[in-house]
């Protein structure tokens, strides 16, 4: 019971960080990025 929003919540805060990382990389180049995006599960 715990562990299910406990992993949802780390999930999203994951995400959010992967995000924000991949925000930071597009700036400085972004056709690594786009390769990288079709890795990421939406």
């Amino acid at each position: 019971d715990m562990t299910v929003a406990w992993c949802t919540k780390r999930a999203e805060l994951v995400f959010k960080c992967v995000k924000g990382f991949m925000i930071e990389m597009a700036s400085w180049g972004g056709a690594e990025l786009k390769n990288l995006q079709f890795l990421v599960p939406k």
